[in-house]
């Protein structure tokens, strides 16, 4: 692998900021053909299953007895990837879950969480397809937005642009994978300042089919735990 790991990219995202494009209405999901510029709307996430990798889980639906850890093809000699990635078939789409598994959606709650990487965040833990990867590694930017706490020098609550998102089957030990992280600002005190806050997020996903695009209106919710003693809080 040419490139760095997930964990280190995340690590570097503490200080990186980018902008995005505000565009498309809150709660959505929009791709852009990249020949035509086209947009196409996926299918309605509130009919989506639950996510097949959660917090923790390395592994996608792709059947890992047929390929093993460290073989990139499965039985029909295709391309296997893991950490959300689903299918290449049909139009490209892109669905979030929270930490628990619960689809997430406008007037949905995003819970505080201490990261396996001993970072408190709020997590994003992908689920998407309609296209297939050309590298382990998925460039994703994301704008988070909490009114009051609109403080990073972007002006955003928190902005970064690339994350890298590793897709890769391959297990590595560059630290949790299958997110796209949120982090709160390191000089902010009091965490649970934030409980009950709307947010708005804005995600986009780089393919070679386009750019995915989702937005989420949503909830905070911080509520301290035995884990948050990993995280140092």
């Amino acid at each position: 692998m040419h490139r760095l790991t997930f964990a280190t990219l995340l690590i570097t995202q503490l200080t990186a900021c980018g902008t995005s494009d505000d565009g498309t209405a809150a709660g959505t999901t929009s791709s852009a053909d990249a020949s035509t510029g086209a947009a196409s709307t996926t299918p309605d996430p509130t009919t989506g299953d639950p996510p097949t990798t959660g917090p923790g889980d390395d592994t996608g639906t792709t059947d890992l007895s047929t390929t093993g850890p460290g073989d990139d093809t499965g039985t029909t000699g295709e391309a296997a990837f893991c950490n959300g990635w689903q299918t290449a078939e049909g139009a490209p789409y892109l669905n979030f879950y929270t930490r628990d598994k619960l689809l997430l959606a406008d007037a949905g709650t995003l819970p505080l969480e201490c990261g396996g990487q001993g970072l408190f965040m709020f997590g994003l833990y992908g689920e998407f397809g309609g296209f297939t990867p050309t590298s382990d590694i998925v460039d994703f930017a994301v704008t988070a937005d909490v009114e009051g706490f609109n403080m990073n020098p972007e002006g955003h609550f928190y902005s970064a642009d690339p994350v890298g998102y590793y897709v890769s089957c391959v297990q590595t030990d560059g630290g949790p994978t299958g997110f796209v992280p949120i982090f709160p600002f390191d000089n902010l005190e009091d965490l649970t300042a934030l409980d009950g806050k709307p947010a708005n997020i804005h995600v986009v996903m780089h393919t070679d089919e386009g750019a995915i695009t989702v937005d989420y209106a949503v909830t905070l919710a911080v509520q301290k735990d035995d884990s948050w003693a990993f995280c140092g809080g």
